[in-house]
């Protein structure tokens, strides 16, 4: 069977590229954008064993496996849970996705340190109702 010609195409910010020779199952040209060997990284010959290893080891490389379970019931749980966060996110070489975990990390903190404080002042205004022969909800 005859590969299909090879037309660039073009990618959403502009560019062009090639796409893959390779036609799909259903007879389509495949979309995926060639490689030097014309053929994309699922159609590629040469790339067959690599294609093999990676379907073996399906998402083991990027699986978390270390690390203790913890349970978090309370708030200061959670602010205890997101500070190791952050002292992990430090620890980290200085990148935009480091920075960006470091200010959602904080924002949580800064949640968690509001809501305790309102549970505190919920907690004295609830002793001072008592106190004072109120009833409470």
């Amino acid at each position: 069977m005859s590969q299909p010609k090879r037309t660039p195409q073009a990618t959403p910010s502009g560019h062009t590229r090639l796409a893959c020779r390779k036609r799909t199952k259903a007879g389509a040209p495949c979309q995926a954008a060639a490689r030097p060997s014309g053929y994309c990284w699922r159609h590629d010959p040469a790339l067959r064993e690599k294609r093999k290893a990676a379907e073996r080891n399906g998402g083991r490389t990027r699986a978390y496996t270390g690390g203790e379970r913890v349970e978090v019931k309370t708030l200061e749980d959670v602010r205890l849970q997101l500070c190791k966060v952050l002292g992990a996110l430090w620890a980290m070489d200085n990148t935009i996705a480091r920075a960006r975990a470091i200010v959602a990390v904080c924002a949580e903190l800064r949640g968690t340190l509001v809501v305790g404080d309102l549970e505190a002042r919920l907690s004295r205004l609830e002793a001072i109702l008592e106190a004072s022969g109120g009833a409470t909800p």
